[in-house]
């Protein structure tokens, strides 16, 4: 910890900050330095929230706060501080113990950017100095913090506002490295819709922005921050020595199911429209599609007949919707929101129930010659989930029916999240253990 001012320091602190308490009575507001920190040597310092699931942080340098409640997916109000060496803490909104501390330098006449990162157990910071040199004129520099937790890498695309698919699209910036920072790249100043993907795959969408002027020389990092998908992200905008801006993200992640016969394929659609990954087998699941969240027509076809249901797709989240079968044997559409990040232990599985089997009565699910996983779970709906020691084991679906099936020598594995799906009108017929993410 920096040790206290001296008592010369101390009244030299003390004047200065009579000093802008008698500029403010007179009406003068002092100002920073147009070009980085303040003119009168002074420099500044805004925290930037990235992390995953700390829905606010407090920031300290030293035992003085300099950030306080800042959102996720939101930048802090610069703060004014004299050129030296701190402890930078980070904590938890209204905690009172830091959790993490690192040293940091500010220097005279600089701005500096500190983004966090990662979970409230394990945050790490990507920490810049604001004065990366201007292009030429007629261009702009962007580049990309990536926050997003999910051990792989980005793909950065600029395109025209009225581009609709990335198709024969090169990427701006390749492979941004989970919590890695981008080289800057230059491109023609204007207006452009972002688009950001998994590392080589343009259909693996993790965020994008509509439209976004890019200024004559301007200089801009883009900082992705998680939401409550593993794979979708907000995005904030961090001009260089600028105000930020926000860009909530839009998108859902959702899996269709076909529980609805266990003979014939059934099609998703959404708004009337159908998608094209969620042509589902009897008694299938599809894989993950990005589509835009909001309120929306959720429907399927099956036979020749077709139900719909308007429903609301949660943005930043993932979501199974399944085509299931009521009490009475009617066609429904059920709906379930999805946790698939990882057990907090790194020797663990997670896993959850899901029970579509339409009357064969409540089921619960069990492993290891017995032992609970999810409790009587009664039919259309899903447990909670429960983490387990990774490993092989026979996993058993029983109904309060009577009937049950067994997925046996299945071998799960440590990090993952797994649905277990049971299918059936009055007993269960099918067990469908899926990996998800």
């Amino acid at each position: 910890m920096k040790p206290s001012p001296s008592p010369s320091s101390a009244s030299q602190l003390l004047s200065r900050r009579s000093w802008l308490l008698a500029l403010g009575s007179l009406g003068i507001t002092p100002m920073l330095g147009a070009c980085t920190g303040g003119a009168d040597g002074s420099s500044r310092i805004r925290v930037i929230n990235a992390t995953q699931g700390l829905s606010a942080l407090d920031a300290y340098l030293d035992t003085t706060s300099i950030a306080s409640s800042v959102a996720s997916a939101a930048a802090s109000s610069y703060y004014g501080a004299d050129p030296d060496t701190y402890t930078l803490g980070l904590r938890s909104a209204g905690g009172a113990v830091n959790s993490v501390e690192s040293s940091i330098t500010l220097s005279k006449e600089t701005s500096t950017s500190v983004v966090v990162m990662g979970t409230q157990s394990a945050l790490s910071t990507a920490i810049y100095t604001e004065n990366e040199s201007s292009p030429s004129s007629g261009y702009a520099k962007l580049r990309l913090i990536n926050g997003l937790q999910t051990g792989d890498g980005v793909d950065v695309y600029i395109t025209t506002t009225s581009t609709t698919s990335l198709d024969n699209q090169s990427a701006a910036i390749s492979n941004v490295a989970e919590s890695g920072t981008s080289s800057f790249s230059k491109v023609s100043k204007g207006t452009y819709s972002l688009w950001i993907t998994g590392n080589g795959d343009t259909s693996d969408l993790r965020a994008y922005v509509a439209s976004i002027t890019l200024s004559d020389q301007g200089i801009d990092t883009f900082v992705l921050v998680p939401t409550n998908s593993t794979t979708l992200a907000s995005v904030v905008r961090l001009p260089q020595q600028g105000s930020s801006t926000s860009y909530a993200c839009t998108l859902a992640r959702v899996r269709f199911v076909n529980a609805g016969s266990a003979t014939a394929s059934a099609q998703a659609s959404l708004d009337g429209t159908a998608v094209s990954s969620a042509t589902i087998g009897a008694y299938g699941v599809s894989s993950y599609s990005q589509v835009t969240a909001g309120s929306r027509l959720v429907g399927f076809s099956i036979g020749g007949t077709s139900v719909t249901s308007q429903m609301t797709l949660t943005a930043g989240s993932d979501m199974t919707v399944a085509l299931a079968l009521d009490s009475s044997g009617a066609y429904t559409v059920v709906s379930f929101t999805d946790n698939n990040f990882p057990a907090t232990s790194s020797t663990k599985s997670k896993i959850r129930l899901v029970n579509l089997a339409s009357t064969a009565g409540s089921a619960q699910l069990t492993y290891n010659g017995g032992s609970l996983l999810a409790d009587y779970t009664a039919a259309n709906s899903a447990s909670s989930y429960t983490s387990f020691t990774a490993g092989e084991y026979d996993f058993v679906i029983s109904a309060s029916g009577g009937s049950s099936q067994t997925v046996a020598s299945y071998t799960s594995v440590a990090g993952l999240v797994y649905t277990a799906f049971a299918f059936g009108t009055s007993t269960v017929s099918k067990f469908t253990m899926r990996q998800d993410g």
